[in-house]
């Protein structure tokens, strides 16, 4: 078991005593850690607050564990769960709030804090794109009762499939480590507290195979130099593209002064979901792969039994606009500018053709200097 806990205690040294369990994958994360908490009771708190615009693992484990959804919108900058209409949503019927850190781009956590501040209401941090980004400067993960992790293969730090759980230290949970391991006091066993393991509880096996972990862990033991280079690449998609934004109508990423990220995803938001179509398209033929992103639950065959909180302003209409553009640790500043270059003539073929004062000021030479 060298490699695996050699990644836990990458995570206990960062995030302080909190528990860390590896997992097979973030889904499995979800649903075994809510697995840990009492099911909702009849006559008390019996549903959850999540964004619509998400990966349905976290639905799914929050329905096996017999939790009702009540969707809730994004706001239109980051993609990030709307805490103003949290607020509004809030009942003595609210169990758990899901906020997932889109993009890697931190949740208002300040906002979110102070709205549960004298609140028994428990909540998640989805934080399976935000590995190593901030909010201000404290690292996402571990703020919250529970704390997921992915590193499935397309992740900033990825061992191809796993993912992890951090349990918050004010939680006392009876029989953790039995649960995590098929129910038996196995870790006793190992640390030499008893001279063999049996049966103590009802559990499952939730580890993540070793040569995963090897993987794994040579990627923590670089997540600076890796993320160092994700956010150069995103800041130069973000520069080249201002024009677009200023000239084209094309909405870019606006982080907030809270939000330090992590450079794992780069998204524009075209004008319509006709000509995020005839985009992606056409740079495919270029052999450029792009790809929309989440369909809102809410719109889903098993979301549609679940209510959607006041106005679908952003989730839907976001969903259908919305292109993430190439971006990983190994591509070049040739290889974004290619990407940069072929939007703008599909665009705003003016700006790339030099008839606009912009496209001298903003695009600069690198565009000239692709090939």
């Amino acid at each position: 078991m060298k490699y695996s806990s050699r990644c836990v205690d990458w995570f206990s040294s960062r995030f302080g005593d909190q528990e860390f369990l590896l997992t097979p994958s973030c889904s499995q994360a979800m649903r075994w850690s809510m697995e840990l908490f009492p099911r909702p009771q009849r006559g008390g708190p019996e549903e959850a607050l999540v964004p619509s615009f998400t990966h349905p693992a976290i639905a799914n484990a929050l329905l096996w564990r017999g939790w009702k959804l009540r969707f809730i919108d994004i706001e239109p900058q980051t993609c990030n769960l709307d805490m103003d209409k949290v607020a509004e949503a809030l009942s003595v019927r609210t169990g758990w709030i899901i906020c997932m850190h889109y993009g890697g781009f931190a949740c208002d956590l300040d906002k979110l804090k102070k709205l549960l501040s004298s609140s028994k209401i428990r909540w998640a941090e989805d934080n399976a794109h935000g590995l190593w980004a901030r909010h201000g400067n404290t690292l996402l993960g571990g703020h919250g009762d529970l704390s997921w992790f992915s590193f499935e293969k397309q992740k900033n730090i990825q061992c191809g499939e796993g993912g992890g759980v951090l349990i918050s230290k004010r939680l006392s949970i009876p029989g953790l480590r039995e649960k995590y391991h098929s129910g038996t006091n196995r870790q006793a066993y190992l640390s030499g507290e008893v001279s063999e393991y049996n049966w103590q509880t009802l559990g499952g096996k939730y580890d993540l195979p070793e040569l995963s972990c090897a993987y794994l862990l040579g990627q923590l033991e670089e997540v600076e130099k890796i993320t160092e280079r994700r956010l150069r690449l995103w800041k130069q998609y973000h520069e080249l593209l201002q024009p677009l934004r200023e000239k084209e109508g094309i909405r870019l990423p606006l982080p907030r002064s809270y939000q330090q990220h992590n450079g794992h995803i780069y998204f524009i938001i075209l004008r319509s979901a006709f000509q995020r179509k005839q985009l992606q398209n056409r740079l495919a033929r270029q052999g450029i792969e792009t790809h929309s992103h989440y369909v809102p639950l809410h719109q889903s065959p098993m979301g549609k039994a679940f209510p959607f909180h006041g106005l679908d302003k952003y989730s839907s209409n976001y969903a259908t606009r919305l292109l993430r553009l190439p971006i990983h640790a190994d591509m070049r500043e040739q290889d974004i500018n290619r990407v940069v270059e072929s939007v703008y003539q599909l665009l705003s073929p003016k700006v790339y053709r030099g008839e606009s004062d912009l496209e001298k000021e903003k695009l600069g030479e690198s565009l000239r200097e692709t090939h």
